[in-house]
């Protein structure tokens, strides 16, 4: 984790960013790496978001960076990464571009009862138009994680959009939100069914099933997937999370797509998150340099 002070000057800077500054910059001192906050015009959303975007030490406009979409869980934000993990201090070693976007509680889909609310075409259109105008962004190395809710989203947007990112990364990914509609004795639904209920509509499990990974990866050749990263704590909090990945991986292991796979000791929570960020961002680092130029859009 950051140092007490390092975590405070961040701190500080970051709510400087999302008090009105519309681009606020800090310098990293112990590795170069450095934040911006910066807003767009989300079309799909009716009104403007913040975002951050960290730029690896060096950061040059005349060299094409490996970009990664890191995704937050249910309740969090776009500072949850870089004040809670040693995010900064890893992207000295793994110098991708990284955007942390603010998605509220929307599970990364575009609701079918709120126009404004199409959270999907908020990352893929929106938030991607503008970061790719604004950052010297390689489009061939996409990669895209995050963590429960948002690690449901990477995985699910990833097998949506298997031409654009070639990894996903999913740390104790809840993707079981697709089987818990309607169970309302569900620890899931007890904690998010509100925002389940927005977020996929009120008709029953076929309202999710475009959005439902297990399913979704069926309409991808196996060898055009993107390469799926999954870790999961043993003792994981909420009961249908461990299974459900492991029946995942089982149906990805039987299709024939690349996929790496860790149930490690721990719960669901920001200590198992930190320890795996690494392991996920060396991961993605190999496969999107071995992947260069397989494809984009």
């Amino acid at each position: 984790m950051p140092s007490r002070r390092y975590a405070c000057v961040l701190t500080a800077v970051l709510a400087f960013s999302a008090a009105g500054c519309a681009t606020a910059t800090l310098h990293v001192r112990n590795n170069g790496v450095r934040v911006e906050t910066d807003t767009v015009n989300a079309a799909s959303l009716g009104r403007r978001v913040a975002y951050n975007v960290v730029l690896p030490s060096g950061y040059e406009s005349n060299t094409r960076y490996p970009i990664l979409w890191l995704l937050h869980g249910y309740s969090g934000g776009k500072d949850d990464w870089p004040r809670r993990t040693d995010l900064l201090k890893e992207i000295a070693r793994y110098p991708f571009i990284v955007v942390l976007p603010d998605a509220e509680n929307s599970w990364y889909v575009n609701a079918p009862s709120d126009s404004r609310a199409a959270y999907e075409s908020f990352i893929t259109v929106d938030l991607y138009n503008d970061v790719t105008r604004r950052f010297s962004v390689d489009t061939s190395r996409q990669a895209i994680a995050g963590l429960s809710m948002g690690g449901y989203g990477a995985v699910m947007l990833g097998l949506r959009h298997p031409r654009r990112y070639r990894f996903a990364g999913g740390l104790s990914a809840a993707l079981s939100v697709a089987s818990v509609m309607g169970q309302t004795d569900s620890v899931l639904w007890k904690g998010t069914g509100k925002s389940i209920l927005k977020a996929f509509g009120k008709d029953g499990p076929a309202s999710v099933a475009e959005y439902d990974p297990l399913r979704t990866f069926r309409n991808t050749s196996a060898d055009s997937l993107p390469y799926v990263f999954l870790a999961i704590g043993t003792h994981d909090d909420y009961p249908s999370f461990l299974p459900t990945n492991r029946a995942f991986t089982d149906s990805l292991r039987a299709y024939g797509a690349r996929y790496e796979y860790h149930e490690v000791p721990g719960r669901h929570s920001w200590v198992l998150w930190g320890a795996e960020l690494e392991p996920m961002l060396r991961s993605a680092w190999a496969v999107l340099n071995a992947d260069a130029g397989a494809g984009s859009s």
